[in-house]
């Protein structure tokens, strides 16, 4: 998870000129900016406790913060450009502070404490928005004249995955459209109001119908009932977009806070080869997180933080589904006697983690010919091949890339990954790079192709 340097040497076959073939890189990782979010401590003990990164919103101006750093680092805690107190992470990373905000949009941030660090930290402008997929920072909006904490906000499965909303009502600069609910699902909704009141009422509507009524049934401040997205959407067997929102009365006045929401099916992964649904197969989700430098690093999205299962397994439908408000992910996925699969970016805010993924079959042959992907394209873009030869193409760079076309699709390759694919059928057969459409080659498949002759003379007496 720290700061790592990579070295890396290619050989390739036919390759006149060994000098270039060395390069390496530092990358940095997941923890060379520790991670920081808003804490949520539910009441109810079913629900697993979690941390807001990226933007929440809340009635409550004392929040606690936690995230994770390197173990025993002294951790400055920012808001705005202004150190307001430091906390030393434990043994296995983790750190807490507890902060008095006012009400206000608050961009919350964490350094190493060191005195580099924290200076050109302070020196930083203040962004000109609080908060983007990609930002390092959290954004929390502190609003106390709420009836109900956003960050209490929780829709929980049928499968006991559970969504957080924690910024219901409100939208941040951007529109608002969540993409996580699946159709014709029926959810438990739970929310806490901010302040005891014996007249209190809360329900849901889709699209202004009511579709579940809130109750607080022992009296500790959190409402719970049951909704189905909805029955209409069910009998369409298809995506649905409407309105979702939470109404909250007083007893005198009544408050509607809501936004746009898309639902649809759950993700699948099949076999490229055959499209049939592949059960048993490992479904990752990862969480990205900012750099100093603007790029991403992704890693395993923690419980803590996902509220649910991770990695998961899919059924015998090949289905899987994860539930995220917001964040940048990749989807990593494998199963034995396939070739693994990661998704490029997903932006939870405006699509659901749940893209149909297709496995390439393992091929145990050595390449027949080789592919380099490099900086500068596919070395060679043009390759022959009879039918049934391999192809391997090689990342030889140091930054990702993916191959797709005629049917071939390989993920994100991490540098020095390898995809191969078999040629079939007689043909030529195009690709591109996926992560830069101008690199381009093709794959000519034809009998006697890559086959090699040797010639002798004669000698006749």
């Amino acid at each position: 998870e720290q700061s790592v340097t990579a070295s890396v040497t290619v050989t390739l076959p036919g390759d006149v000129d060994p000098s270039n073939n060395q390069s390496s890189a530092t990358l940095e990782g997941l923890l060379s900016s520790p991670i920081i979010g808003a804490f949520m401590d539910y009441t109810d003990d079913a629900l697993m406790d979690r941390i807001f990164t990226g933007r929440a919103a809340s009635c409550r101006a004392t929040q606690t913060l936690r995230g994770k750093a390197e173990p025993n680092r002294i951790i400055a805690i920012l808001i705005g450009n202004v150190v307001v107190g430091t906390t030393t992470s434990d043994a296995n990373g983790f750190f807490s502070h507890t902060v008095n905000l006012s009400t206000g949009l608050h961009r919350i941030g964490a350094r190493y404490a060191n005195t580099q660090v924290t200076n050109a930290a302070m020196a930083t402008p203040e962004a000109t928005t609080y908060y983007d997929a990609s930002s390092p920072y959290l954004a929390l909006l502190v609003d106390n004249t709420l009836p109900f904490d956003p960050m209490s906000v929780t829709f929980t499965d049928s499968q006991g995955r559970t969504l957080a909303v924690p910024v219901l009502g409100y939208s941040f600069g951007a529109s608002q459209t969540g993409s996580f609910f699946r159709a014709g699902e029926t959810y438990k909704v739970g929310v806490d109001l901010c302040d005891p009141n014996p007249n209190a009422r809360s329900s849901v509507t889709f699209g202004d119908v009511v579709i579940s009524s809130l109750l607080d049934a022992d009296g500790d401040g959190r409402f719970y009932g049951w909704a189905t997205f909805p029955a209409l959407v069910q009998a369409a067997a298809a995506a649905a977009t409407g309105d979702l929102a939470l109404i909250v009365s007083d007893g005198a006045t009544e408050s509607r806070y809501g936004f746009s929401i898309a639902t649809g099916a759950a993700g699948i992964v099949t076999d490229r080869a055959t499209g049939q649904p592949l059960a048993g197969a490992t479904v990752a989700a990862l969480a990205g997180t900012a750099a100093g430098d603007g790029s991403m690093t992704f890693g395993a999205w923690d419980a803590s933080l996902a509220g649910q299962t991770n990695p998961q397994q899919t059924g015998a439908d090949g289905g899987y589904l994860f539930m995220a408000g917001d964040g940048i992910f990749q989807l990593d996925v494998s199963r034995s006697g396939y070739q693994a699969y990661r998704t490029g970016e997903i932006d939870a805010a405006n699509e659901a983690l749940a893209r149909t993924v297709a496995l390439s079959p393992a091929i145990a042959e050595a390449a027949t010919q080789t592919i380099a992907i490099t900086e500068q394209g596919f070395v060679p873009p043009t390759v022959a091949v009879a039918p049934g030869g391999v192809v391997a193409f090689v990342n030889a760079d140091l930054a990702e890339h993916a191959v797709r076309g005629s049917g071939w699709d390989s993920g994100m390759l991490a540098p020095g990954a390898t995809y191969k694919v078999r040629a079939a059928t007689v043909g030529s057969f195009s690709y591109a790079d996926a992560t830069d459409a101008l690199n381009k080659g093709v794959v000519i498949v034809a009998e006697g192709a890559g086959a090699s002759r040797l010639f002798l003379p004669a000698i006749v007496r």
